[in-house]
């Protein structure tokens, strides 16, 4: 056996659970949707998030009674449209996530080094913070 058919089965295994569970692949198709739409928020978003109508006042929802089809999502008290800063506000905890995914990443390949290297006391002491991080909720 090679390596190829190892990984190679494991991919094509993990793969093919994956496309079995509905759940997970609606789960893609609105994480990329949300992606998409925050990466794209100045050709999505109808207006600028900190942009305040003329009227400056509440419009709810379109498809509320007295609700606009000018503002989809309605205006806030300011009268900035709801949708643009939900647009540009997905923009902003999506680039949060992912630098918070790729600290963890650094931090712990560093500390993974770290007690690899050492190992003895150093090992046991970087496990047991570890173990306190873990059991917080």
């Amino acid at each position: 056996m090679n390596g190829e058919e190892i990984f190679g089965g494991r991919w094509t295994q993990i793969r093919k659970s994956f496309c079995k569970n509905k759940g997970a692949i609606a789960s893609l198709i609105i994480l990329c949707a949300f992606l998409l739409i925050a990466v794209f928020a100045p050709l999505v978003a109808p207006y600028s998030p900190s942009a305040v109508s003329e009227a400056g006042q509440i419009v709810p929802p379109f498809f509320t009674k007295g609700g606009q089809s000018q503002f989809l999502l309605g205006t806030d008290d300011l009268g900035r449209d709801l949708l643009s800063r939900l647009v540009y506000g997905a923009r902003v905890s999506l680039g949060v996530g992912f630098m918070v995914v790729v600290m963890s990443i650094v931090f712990g390949v560093l500390l993974g080094l770290t007690a690899g290297y050492w190992g003895g006391w150093v090992d046991s002491l970087i496990m047991r913070c570890v173990d306190i991080l873990m059991s917080l909720p």
